[in-house]
């Protein structure tokens, strides 16, 4: 029995203005931007790092609102705001590093560090792929330092493509492709004022260091947050990595090879779940999950699959992030311009299974 994440983000740049037609070539990659990859640095990882980042996570996490289950991948989508960050300027790359709490040479250096240290051994693997793809269009002038920063640190791919169905479908096919088939496609379809996508996709595949067997699997009642009654199977087990925060108690399962684990937690009695993710920091879950107690566990986990499907946009205003969401005022003038025009994020979609 194996368990398996998938998640991809999808930040799309548009400008002010609606373009005309375009036409029907396929996309075609780019090979000019061949830069030396950034050397990571692990001291990037800092504890102080890796709580701001936890803390970013957190604030995320409560901003998102969700039919359904909420499921995000907070450094998927840290990536792609770097992406963008390394084209912003003025206030908007101001409100963007307040957000975060790092500044984006702060963040590059992290995230290049964070990547270059995921583990992709046989039966756990992790890894991250970027992408941009460009308007192909004369008056799209798209900078050089850009490109090549985010080649730097993010070894981003970056194709040129008429934006028609053709491209539609090459960015799904992508999409697909670098999550392992998990997340079919991220776009229903190309806006006419869309210049320029910047891509994170996300894919993890791993089995579990101690595997479920099946007399470990058993029918019975699961009650949800909403204290609704479901028939599910349960994989039990006796853990032995205990966690506990005074307001919630869980385990930690490790995946092959002990480099990643699975954290389930449950809000004591009387605590109820959004009460509990609003009261967490980053520092006190990092604390709780980097240092479990040896006690044996005996845990029933339900078997769930699900999906979720988000526009980010409304939660990073939460957030204190504005300007890169208003035409006419987003400093995005390092990223580049169209003719006259000047860009602004318009969606930004997140997609977790």
């Amino acid at each position: 029995m194996k368990s398996m994440f998938y998640v991809s983000i999808c930040l799309l740049l548009a400008m002010a203005m609606l373009l005309g037609g375009c036409g029907s070539a396929a996309a075609n990659e780019l090979n000019a931007v061949n830069v030396e990859k950034a050397e990571a640095d692990p001291k990037a990882l800092s504890d102080a790092a890796n709580n701001t980042v936890a803390n970013f996570a957190l604030r995320l996490l409560n901003s998102c609102e969700a039919e359904g289950d909420t499921l995000i991948s907070p450094t998927s989508i840290l990536c792609a705001l770097a992406m963008t960050a390394n084209g912003a300027e003025g206030e908007t790359l101001s409100e963007m590093e307040s957000a975060i709490g790092m500044s984006i040479d702060e963040l590059n250096e992290y995230m290049a560090a964070f990547l270059a240290a995921l583990d992709n051994s046989e039966g756990s693997r992790l890894s991250s792929a970027c992408s941009m793809w460009l308007r192909e269009d004369p008056a799209l002038k798209i900078k050089e330092e850009f490109l090549g920063k985010n080649a730097r640190y993010y070894d981003s791919s970056v194709f040129t493509a008429p934006f028609d169905a053709s491209t539609l479908s090459d960015i799904n096919s992508w999409v697909k492709k670098n999550t392992g088939g998990m997340v079919d496609k991220i776009l229903e379809e190309i806006p006419d004022a869309a210049m320029l996508y910047l891509i994170n996709a996300v894919a993890f595949d791993a089995k579990w260091q101690s595997v479920y067997t099946e007399n470990q699997v058993e029918p019975g009642t699961f009650t949800n947050a909403a204290g609704e009654d479901k028939n599910v199977d349960f994989m039990d087990s006796r853990e032995y990595y205990y966690l506990d925060d005074g307001k919630a108690t869980g385990f930690l399962k490790y995946y092959a090879g002990s480099h990643y684990a699975f954290a389930a937690l449950l809000p004591n009695s009387g605590v109820a779940l959004e009460e509990y993710i609003a009261g967490l920091s980053g520092e006190g879950l990092r604390a709780m999950l980097t240092e479990p107690q040896n006690t044996a566990v005996i845990a029933s986990l339900p078997k769930f699959d699900s999906s979720c499907s988000l526009e980010l946009s409304e939660a990073l205003r939460t957030l204190g992030i504005n300007e890169l969401f208003d035409p006419g005022v987003a400093e995005l003038s390092g990223i580049g311009r169209y003719a006259d025009a000047s860009l602004y994020v318009s969606r930004i979609l997140h997609k977790c299974h």
